[in-house]
């Protein structure tokens, strides 16, 4: 029994810590933070109060990696000892960041700069704390990577001496160093650039020392002192939280994560993250769907885990080729019913891709391709828009007569360009083909009131003119045309011959009724001899 209650105690054990470790926060273990304050006031005990307690909820430190010393404690004994006991604790691969605030000095007879911490005086170099010294304090903690912030202010005269006789600090390092008379600024500055996203230049969730003096100098640029930054200016200052981020060019992509919609790009995720793998989708119509983005989320403050496409854009494209390897010349093609429309290379290639130009196509809906090259030579092909695949539709162009050109204008409501294509044909042949109703009306429309307006000397055009009625169901009109024609055409000619067998055809009932009339006359005729020539038969 007691073996299984050991066992099952330990199995919860278990249970707890990987739950625990799932749903724990982020926090920043490799930062350590020591704040000394040699001039202290009620002003900068605010605001360093104010930056432990940002520093331990945007930045995730642990309380016991903060630690603070100012006024009296803040002596030059008293900061060595401060970072000896935070170096007992660190771990190698730890950083260290050094706040300090004191007054400074360059006195003339040294090339080096001197802190003046709590108890030291300007006029005994040997109670001040040199630069060089603070250095191989910083060395002593072997600390992996050291930073220095100063906010400093001096009595100097020449601030500029500061920069010709600066030593490196530390790793890294941002001095700022005012006229003692200035008004303290650069801490509640600092809180600024720790409070904002913006100050993360780059966004990959490091403020890094080369941002923090770029946003200093931007939101407050030093008026009567000098702030410089010296060593690595990649040097982390403060992790923030996790945060994924996911991207598209162009932006606009609707994004999916773990196959739920969940906005458009771009999208920076930081406060639902969990520990956990993501799969990330994106797709913008117009563009082809790239592939899934697998990410591994392990919530280390700091982190920044990109998923960034350059998306692909769909294309209708194709090859139109010529009609007996006759040379494109002058061809082009267009997507009927859109703006869409370009001129074919010498290749015979062509290809629509640049979908912003006159508006995204709409999903779902076939489109006809057409493509044509001089006047009789016409391709075309269909393809329904999908949004996310290319199509590729190659056309292979065919010399059509003038009455299918004719049809294909008046389909792209060009009314004039059919008539005259129309006109064409017919003085090549009046053998007309076949055309749509809509497009014989409108050529009936055209030619009767010209046929009727003016004098026309082709009778090919009063003969298309009959056709046409023909076509339309005008038979009176088809008459009075066909009767123009046979008055117009010379005896014997093919129109002649034409016309009067179309008039026969149109006559052809009133013939009927007419020689049913003559039969029955001819029968009344017959018969009423044949009584008369009974009747005087019995009067003899």
């Amino acid at each position: 029994m007691k073996p299984i209650l050991i066992f099952t105690v330990v199995f919860i054990g278990i249970l707890f810590i990987a739950a625990s470790s799932i749903h724990a926060q982020p926090a920043d273990a490799t930062a350590w933070w020591l704040i000394a304050d040699s001039i202290s006031n009620v002003q900068s005990r605010e605001n360093l109060d104010a930056l432990v307690n940002l520093l331990q909820a945007r930045g995730k430190v642990p309380s016991d990696q903060i630690h603070r010393i100012e006024g009296k404690a803040c002596t030059r004994d008293g900061l060595h000892t401060a970072l000896r006991n935070l170096a007992r604790r660190m771990k190698r691969e730890d950083r260290l960041i050094l706040l300090l605030r004191a007054f400074v000095t360059k006195p003339i007879s040294s090339n080096s700069i001197y802190f003046l911490t709590h108890g030291a005086t300007s006029e005994n170099l040997a109670t001040m704390l040199q630069d060089g010294q603070l250095n191989r304090w910083f060395r002593e903690t072997k600390a992996d990577e050291t930073i220095f912030l100063f906010n400093g202010y001096t009595k100097d005269q020449n601030l500029y001496a500061y920069l010709a006789n600066r030593d490196s600090l530390g790793e890294a390092a941002l001095i700022s160093i005012q006229p003692a008379q200035t008004e303290d600024s650069f801490i509640s500055d600092l809180l600024s650039a720790l409070r904002t996203d913006t100050s993360d230049l780059n966004d990959n969730r490091r403020l890094t020392l080369g941002e923090l003096h770029e946003y200093l100098i931007a939101e407050a640029p030093p008026q009567e002192g000098i702030s410089v930054p010296t060593g690595n200016m990649d040097a982390d200052i403060l992790k923030l939280s996790p945060m994924l981020k996911i991207a598209t060019v162009p932006n606009g992509a609707l994004v999916l994560l773990n196959g739920e919609e969940i906005g458009r790009t771009p999208q920076r995720l930081i406060d639902k993250l969990a520990r956990s793998t993501y799969e990330i989708g994106v797709k913008k119509q117009g563009y082809i769907i790239p592939p899934l983005r697998t990410v591994s989320i392990n919530l280390l403050q700091g982190e920044g885990v990109d998923a960034s496409w350059t998306l692909e854009p769909i294309a209708v494209y194709g090859t139109v080729k010529p009609s007996a390897n006759k040379m494109l010349e002058r061809a082009k093609i267009w997507i009927e019913g859109t703006s869409y429309e370009q001129v074919i290379g010498a290749d015979g290639n062509y290809r629509f891709g640049d979908w912003d130009a006159h508006g995204m196509l709409e999903i779902g809906v076939t489109y006809t391709l057409r493509a044509a090259s001089e006047e009789r030579y016409h391709a075309d092909a269909t393809f329904t828009f999908g949004g996310h695949e290319s199509v590729q539709r190659d056309l292979s162009l065919v010399e059509k007569t003038w009455f299918e050109v004719a049809q294909i204008r008046f389909d792209q409501k060009n009314n004039e360009g059919a008539i005259a294509a129309f006109q064409t044909g017919i003085e090549m042949t009046t053998e007309l083909q076949t055309m749509s109703t809509g497009l014989e009306v409108m050529l009936f429309n055209s030619f009767s009131a010209a046929v009727d307006s003016m004098n026309i000397e082709n009778i090919a055009y009063v003969v298309a003119t009959a056709k046409l009625a023909d076509r339309v169901g005008q038979k009176n009109l088809s008459k009075v045309y066909w009767m123009r024609v046979k008055s117009d055409a010379i005896k014997g000619s093919t129109e002649y011959k034409l016309a009067t067998q179309r008039l026969w055809q149109l006559n052809l009932g009133r013939y009927l009724i007419n020689i049913v009339l003559l039969i029955l006359l001819m029968v009344v005729l017959i018969s009423g001899g044949y009584t008369f020539h009974k009747q005087r038969k019995a009067k003899r």
